[in-house]
């Protein structure tokens, strides 16, 4: 405890905490980037500006599941959002894009593996809109 607390006190945590935001912050605009020319309009992402994370909504119908195992079979993991009501899952296709332990020069890779996974996914046209 007494070392955690001088690390703290000389402020190597508050040091190391800037140093992985920028560095998370920056893997994000190369994912956003790499998205963006991979897929285009085919996938919407969440807004959030920090994380290790984002919430990619899907323009097309898309079996979540049949993704899944198309990026699996690619070497990739997305993620599924579970924390979703299953109306919400069913009226707009989603998946959880994790890039916090994938370094930059590697995340293009990872989108193009998951570009060909979507392609392989799904039918075409936009996906249905849940009626209010």
């Amino acid at each position: 405890q007494a070392a955690l607390a001088d690390f703290m006190a000389d402020g190597h945590f508050s040091h190391n905490i800037k140093r992985m935001r920028t560095e998370y912050a920056g893997r994000q605009i190369v994912l956003r980037e790499a998205l963006a020319a991979r897929v285009g309009e085919q996938v919407r992402l969440s807004q959030a500006r920090a994380g290790l994370h984002v919430y990619a909504r899907l323009d097309r119908k898309v079996s979540v599941p049949r993704l899944a195992e198309a990026a699996r079979e690619e070497g990739i993991v997305v993620g599924l959002p579970h924390y979703l009501p299953d109306a919400a899952r069913a009226a707009a296709p989603a998946v959880v894009l994790g890039y916090g332990g994938v370094p930059c020069e590697r995340i293009g890779d990872g989108v193009a593996r998951f570009a060909r996974a979507l392609a392989r996914t799904g039918e075409s046209g936009p996906a249905r809109r849940a009626r209010r």
